[in-house]
């Protein structure tokens, strides 16, 4: 048997460049970690071009196994990535497969939730069209089970199916005794296995296992393992960057982000953004971009209407609804949003916004954009004020304006970025979608159906958004 655990793997990797590699590698644990596995271990067992990497709710093992069993174009051979596998999946975990995908969903996780989901249904001899509308009526459903209706119509629309109901396990465990061709591997990583299963121990057996586990409990050694481990990672990922941090920045941004290493990556490149030439990132930079920005469950449904994630803008607004708030006020605020993507737009294409280039870095935006918007509006403020009253008297509050006093210009920069993406048409096009969402809900009808019609026809390929 042999079992690595994740921070032996460059060490091991060595030894068997000498010794030879083995034809599977079984990697599991922590998501972030088994990525970086694979990552690693592509890279050891040849090129680049010879890897292939498929996910597991959308193909099967046997897919996978065909693929690394046919003939490869390259001298080194193939390796291919099974990203998800569901070899040790039984009826009996289908109810934490249910948790696991009901759980990322109602947060608007929408991807991560769909392979514990699809999993879940193919354990239960469920299908993905027994739980959505059929001949133009919506199917009844529990209130509760919400979830996984607003999850099966966002798979029907990515194309996605339940994957059959199979033993996978003992598949894989023919494959491996019958052998692949000389140079091709296969790389599989699993959410948890059970080293008490006879299929573990067997696997174990046969294949290389990486174990890329963080422990979860509450002790001390516990605590601290999973401290060391995203210390580690804050450090690698800025030393890629050529940054540093100061102890106290450090400290908040991982009191702010918890332990999750991806969203940890995630953070630490927008303060790279953020910090533009400068080497160091500070405390003030991780108020600014991780505190001042940082989204609650509102922000995450109006953000996914307007980078035009459909089933991710359902999921968020679901979330809303259970949680109590009404859906007018989820309108409210998807009106503010696109209010300011217009003031955004009509900047972007005014005389003043030609410094804006597409996707601009944070640094240049503030540098060169930020002046100019701060001029932009303070003309437009002044025009106003002229044409209410002649010039004389105090300037009314306005919404017409989206950088302020320019004290907070990161999310200022995000919402150009996102005006961007929109021709003035469609935000104009978004608008009426919404007025007349309010009228149809101030009307007397289903509020949550029309609103979440509305996010439909605001959608890719709409026109509109």
């Amino acid at each position: 048997m042999v079992e690595i655990r994740y921070t032996e793997l460059p060490a091991a990797l060595h030894g068997q460049e000498k010794d030879g590699f083995f034809p599977v590698y079984l990697i599991h644990g922590e998501s972030f970690l088994c990525d970086n596995a694979v990552d690693r271990l592509a890279a050891a067992l040849g090129p680049r071009e010879a890897f292939e990497l498929l996910e597991g709710e959308q193909v099967r093992l046997r897919d996978a196994l065909e693929e690394v069993s046919t003939f490869s174009l390259f001298a080194s051979g193939k390796v291919v990535g099974l990203s998800g596998a569901r070899i040790f999946d039984s009826v009996s975990e289908a109810q934490t497969l249910a948790e696991k995908a009901e759980k990322a969903a109602l947060k608007g996780k929408t991807k991560q939730a769909i392979p514990f989901f699809l999993r879940y249904l193919a354990l239960k001899g469920m299908t993905l069209e027994s739980l959505v509308s059929s001949g133009g009526k919506k199917k009844k459903i529990a209130e509760k089970d919400a979830w996984m209706q607003s999850l099966a119509e966002a798979c029907l629309q990515k194309g996605l199916k339940v994957p059959d109901s199979m033993d996978e396990g003992e598949l894989l465990l023919r494959a491996i005794e019958k052998g692949f061709p000389a140079g091709h591997h296969l790389l599989i990583t699993v959410d948890q296995v059970d080293r008490r299963r006879v299929l573990y121990k067997k696997l174990a057996a046969l294949a290389c296992v990486v174990d890329c586990s963080v422990p979860s409990g509450n002790r001390r050694q516990d605590r601290e393992a999973r401290d060391e481990m995203m210390r580690e990672c804050l450090v690698g990922v800025l030393g890629r960057a050529g940054k540093t941090i100061d102890p106290r920045a450090a400290s908040r941004l991982l009191e702010l982000t918890g332990f999750d290493l991806r969203m940890l990556v995630a953070n630490l490149e927008k303060l790279s953004d953020f910090a533009g030439d400068r080497k160091g990132i500070t405390l003030k930079d991780v108020e600014e971009v991780l505190v001042r920005t940082r989204q609650d469950p509102i922000f995450v449904f109006t953000g996914a209407v307007a980078d035009r994630n459909v089933s991710e803008a359902l999921f968020s607004l679901a979330g809303l609804i259970k949680d109590g708030m009404h859906p007018l006020q989820a309108l409210s605020a998807l009106v503010n949003q696109f209010r300011k993507l217009v003031v955004a737009k009509d900047f972007l294409i005014s005389p003043a916004g030609k410094g804006w280039t597409r996707r601009m870095a944070y640094d240049g935006f503030t540098r060169f954009v930020l002046p100019a918007l701060l001029e932009h509006e303070a003309a437009l403020k002044a025009m106003r004020q002229e044409w209410e009253d002649g010039g004389g008297g105090a300037a009314k509050s306005t919404d017409l304006g989206i950088a302020g006093n320019g004290k907070n210009p990161y999310p200022v920069y995000q919402a150009l970025l996102r005006a961007e993406r929109f021709e003035r048409r469609e935000l104009e096009q978004a608008m009426a979608i919404l007025a007349e969402a309010d009228l149809r809900i101030k009307s007397g009808m289903d509020a949550t159906r029309v609103l979440e019609s509305a996010i439909l026809r605001m959608g890719p390929g709409s026109g509109a958004a």
